[in-house]
């Protein structure tokens, strides 16, 4: 595939995409095999250019991909610490949107993430296999 400059116009399809179907941009990256720092790079004009992708197409075979898949089983997670996944979903998706101002900051912030994302699991590791844990609350 050539290089290709993304545009406003893709930047604002590719996050609303995103927002609308609460995932990250390093999900998408994953599907479309790009690095996840290298598709946030790209993403906020910290490089320029990276393979081009016929984004109406990809979102829509994303879309089916979903679609035909299986049920996924129960996460584990309440109500509440759905919303606080959600949440941190949403945090990501907008922090890669701040402009860069160092280039680490997005690594950084994907770590910082990473651990709140394993201390709501712990939550869910904890209830489900009490007597692992022994643990007072």
């Amino acid at each position: 595939m050539s290089n290709h400059t993304i545009t406003d116009q893709e930047i604002k399809m590719i996050n609303e995409y995103l927002r609308s179907n609460r995932i990250t941009q390093s999900c998408l990256a994953e599907r479309i095999g790009v690095n996840p720092i290298t598709f946030s790079r790209w993403m906020t004009g910290t490089i320029n250019t990276m393979r081009s992708f016929n984004w109406d197409m990809l979102l829509k075979e994303i879309d089916e991909d979903y679609d035909n898949a299986q049920p996924t089983v129960d996460d584990g997670l309440t109500e509440a610490e759905r919303r606080v996944s959600d949440a941190l979903v949403e945090a990501w998706n907008e922090y890669v949107e701040l402009p860069s101002q160092h280039r680490d900051d997005i690594e950084e912030f994907r770590h910082s993430l990473h651990r709140l994302q394993h201390l709501l699991m712990a939550r869910v590791v904890r209830r489900e296999h009490a007597a692992w844990t022994n643990e007072d609350k």
